[in-house]
């Protein structure tokens, strides 16, 4: 998560691409994700993920289809707890809960075949999830971890996410106030 600070608005917008394959069918995707955050305290922080995606489909004997759709919605609470430790190291703890919408589609082929679970835009469930996370940095460096448990309910019929346990880990270097990477 990020850190929170009063007032703070922002918008972010996030661009990935990537392709997949199952079952004789491949998906070539095309993701934006428009990101809207706002924290109204030192603490807390809000946010809401709206993905949309242009979708190429083609299979063996199908008639290739191009399709622009709405992803699964996420909206997210951080709390976050943040301190100063010797040597200039700024230090952040954070618990989160979120919430994935199912707002993707349930899309078929060319021929109206439904697409196998891993080629579909969303999971078809509502999604909860908790989870910690901590991070360090200084200066222009900082690491970033993560565990988080999500624990979905399906809503509609066919393909569904299992529950899970995520962890991660992320550093970032930012050289200029408005470029990371």
């Amino acid at each position: 998560g990020e850190e929170a600070f009063r007032g703070r608005a922002q918008a972010t917008l996030d661009a990935r691409e990537g392709w997949v394959s199952a079952g004789g069918v491949t998906v070539d995707d095309h993701r934006a994700e428009l990101g809207l955050h706002y924290a109204p305290s030192q603490t807390w922080l809000f946010s809401l993920g709206a993905p949309v995606l242009l979708r190429h489909i083609a299979g063996p004997g199908d008639p290739a289809i191009t399709r622009v759709a709405p992803g699964d919605v996420e909206l997210r609470a951080d709390h976050v707890y943040a301190s100063w430790l010797r040597g200039g190291f700024h230090q952040r703890f954070g618990v989160f809960a979120e919430m994935k919408l199912p707002t993707a589609p349930f899309e078929r082929d060319g021929n109206g075949n439904p697409l196998s679970s891993v080629l579909q835009p969303g999971c078809g469930s509502l999604v909860p999830a908790v989870g910690v996370d901590y991070a360090i940095g200084r200066r222009t460096l900082s690491f970033t971890s993560s565990v988080s448990a999500w624990l979905p309910f399906a809503v509609r019929d066919g393909y569904h996410a299992g529950d899970s346990i995520r962890a991660g880990a992320r550093g970032q270097w930012q050289p200029l106030r408005v470029l990371a990477v």
